[in-house]
């Protein structure tokens, strides 16, 4: 059945020349032919092999079109840089078709026809335009055309898509394979999803392998999503410069379609949150059908009453725990995913009351237990303990995203009180999960080391995404605070960068550097190179080390410079280029006497004013209005104007002060690059 489905391809050779077939014209297959005889381009007459060729032949046939356009550029340029001859040397007028069919120009003025020869800028211009197609010819070449479909484009419609028979024929690898896949994914506690069972997955693993075909459509998109995340990391590792083959994610997107994901089923919401949470390990950039699936996660949770605690549900104790993990993992991507669109989240907090999962081991209960052991204590390293931390945050995180999706409060008080609370929780958490530098970290688990960044993570861009409007209207203790949690995040993220790189301590938590962590590092370059233009005026009252936060933006700058990476990547580098122009040479000003170690990556809780990681982060000065802040206050040349900024509703106050302030192009920084 499998095979009546399959394309037919052609595989015949191609028997015109590259330049014939590209105009569409007769070609007689001699070398070179006619055509290009006739248009002076005999050199780049070649024969490329059909696409669907073998990898060999394709890629030398490609190649050597390139080569021979290069060659021809090449001449063309020679032939330019020899200089002009007499106006009537080397050129003839030819009629229209002939100019049409060589690339020249035959331009009709109000005196007579002017022809333009091939040295033309113009004639270059076509070639170099040649040129590009080739190239881009070439790059498709390598690409099949499997990997041109993404899993959304399966899920939502926009390709046919296959049977579970036909997936599994198609996509499932022998199972050595799948067990190698399954044991990296299990081996990291902080990639491993909370409602993955170990003894539960060991189960349904076997009697999968049993009869493959009888399985649930939806428990195999959860084995292909994990072999898609473990897939990259393996990849990653053996070929950092190489990415993974999608054919995974393609696979659990058509086991979601074969098992309609869209309705309330066992395993649909598990198999929606796994997909996800695997496209956000395995990706520098959130998709904008990423927010689309996690609402639709979100509502056939609720649906289920996944929103509700189960306590008094008739199921058993074991399936209880799994659902609170299940819930807790969806309010958390909710407002992750949420936090990067810039838009409400998806879970309606009044109306759910799902108790944070339990911290218990896997081997402290399983499907049999009728009743769940007494928790461990919070001392206590389980698998299950950062996703209960990060649940207690993010129930923080979650009043702090509405407040600054709503009207600004101008008196400051809920600000004070939401600070005071998140500053609480994570006081609270356990010592274990404080981050330390990696030159204290060596003997450390790097499970153990990305879990630290994760949650500090949190805490430090939900007092960035909180203070930040009021840094913006320059209130100096909300300045100040912005200051300490940027320059701290980016000072733990640029200490361990180098970690993750192949053949390092932390190479096998390569996952960290994924969209949701990256995005947070990028926040906070964002904030503190706010923080420099509000401060650099001295008119909020509060003295930074300037020459140590240029020190971590040029650390921040090498690390972004590093590989390909994401839009939202290349406009921080912009904006870090242009403040490095705006303060290159003035970056010693007003010092604070307690920073001096943090560009050393060493003690960054001290440098920053922050009176020890165990401790957590002081106590948040009050508010005070600077003069003038209602009304708008302005530097000596008029640079910035605080409440001009607040009016421009339509753009994000953060990015609007600093295109005024460091006169930053439109076309540099548009939200359409």
């Amino acid at each position: 059945m499998a095979q009546s489905n399959k394309r037919i391809t052609r595989n015949r050779q191609s028997l015109a020349c590259a330049e014939c077939r590209r105009r569409k014209l007769k070609c007689d297959r001699n070398h070179p032919c006619e055509s290009c005889v006739r248009r002076g381009d005999g050199t780049p007459c070649v024969y490329q092999h059909h696409a669907n060729g073998s990898g060999g032949e394709r890629e030398r046939g490609q190649r050597s079109f390139t080569e021979a356009r290069l060659q021809h550029l090449e001449q063309l340029v020679l032939g330019l840089a020899e200089g002009r001859t007499s106006n009537g040397t080397g050129s003839s007028f030819v009629n229209s078709e002939t100019v049409a069919e060589s690339g020249s120009s035959c331009t009709p003025s109000s005196r007579d026809l002017s022809y333009l020869g091939s040295t033309h800028w113009s004639a270059m211009l076509d070639g170099i335009e040649q040129l590009r197609e080739a190239i881009h010819a070439n790059e498709d070449a390598h690409i099949e055309s499997h990997d041109l479909i993404n899993g959304y484009d399966i899920m939502f419609g926009a390709v046919p898509t296959l049977t579970y028979q036909q997936v599994l024929a198609q996509y499932l690898p022998p199972r050595a394979e799948v067990d190698r896949h399954i044991a990296v994914y299990f081996r990291s506690k902080a990639m491993r999803a909370p409602f993955l069972h170990a003894s539960q997955f060991s189960r349904l693993y076997n009697e999968f392998w049993e009869a493959p075909h009888a399985a649930s459509p939806l428990w195999v998109s959860i084995l292909f999503s994990i072999c898609h995340v473990s897939d990259n990391l393996i990849v990653s590792k053996a070929q950092p410069e190489t990415s993974a083959n999608n054919h995974f994610a393609q696979a659990a997107a058509h086991c979601l379609v074969a098992g309609r994901y869209n309705q309330p089923k066992r395993f649909a919401i598990e198999a929606l949150l796994l997909y996800i949470q695997a496209e956000l390990l395995t990706s520098l950039e959130v998709a904008n059908d990423i927010s689309t699936l996690l609402a639709l996660s979100v509502r056939l949770a609720t649906k289920a009453g996944y929103h509700k605690d189960p306590e008094n549900f008739r199921c058993s104790p074991f399936e209880k725990e799994m659902r609170r993990r299940t819930w807790s993992l969806a309010m958390q991507l909710d407002l992750l995913i949420s936090f990067q669109c810039g838009t409400p989240s998806a879970v309606q907090y009044p109306t759910w009351n799902t108790l944070p999962p339990t911290n218990l081991m896997d081997s402290d209960f399983d499907e049999e237990s009728t009743v769940l052991p007494p928790a461990r204590s919070d001392s206590t390293d389980t698998d299950i303990l950062f996703y209960i931390s990060k649940h207690k945050l993010m129930a923080v995180f979650e009043k702090i995203l509405r407040h600054a999706l709503g009207p600004l409060d101008n008196e400051g008080n809920v600000v004070q009180a939401l600070d005071s609370e998140l500053r609480d929780t994570y006081n609270a958490l356990p010592d274990m999960l404080r981050p330390r530098s990696m030159a204290d970290s060596i003997l450390d688990p790097p499970a153990n080391i990305v879990t630290r960044l994760c949650v500090f993570a949190i805490c430090a861009k939900s007092l960035c995404v909180l203070h930040r409007p009021y840094a913006v209207k320059g209130r100096p203790a909300s300045v100040k605070t912005c200051y300490e949690a940027s320059s701290e995040l980016i000072g733990h993220f640029c200490d361990a960068y180098a970690t993750f790189q192949p053949g390092q301590q932390n190479e096998s938590e390569l996952w960290f550097m994924g969209s949701i962590t990256w995005y947070d590092f990028l926040t906070a370059t964002m904030v503190l190179c706010l923080v420099l233009c509000i401060t650099s005026e001295n008119l909020v009252g509060v003295q930074i080390d300037r020459e140590e936060s240029m020190a971590l933006l040029r650390r921040v700058h090498a690390c972004v410079q590093k590989g390909t990476r994401s839009k939202d990547t290349r406009r921080v580098i912009r904006l870090l280029e242009y403040v490095f122009a705006r303060f290159g040479n003035d970056a010693t000003g007003p010092h604070q006497s307690t920073a001096s170690n943090g560009v050393d990556g060493k003690s960054y809780a001290t440098t920053l004013g922050i009176p020890g990681l165990s401790s957590g982060f002081p106590s948040a000065a009050p508010f005070l209005d600077m003069p003038g802040s209602h009304e708008g206050v302005a530097s000596s040349d008029g640079a910035w104007q605080f409440d001009d900024v607040q009016d421009r509703a339509f753009d994000d106050p953060s990015w609007t002060f600093l295109e005024e302030f460091l006169q930053l192009p439109d076309d540099d920084f548009s939200l359409a690059q």
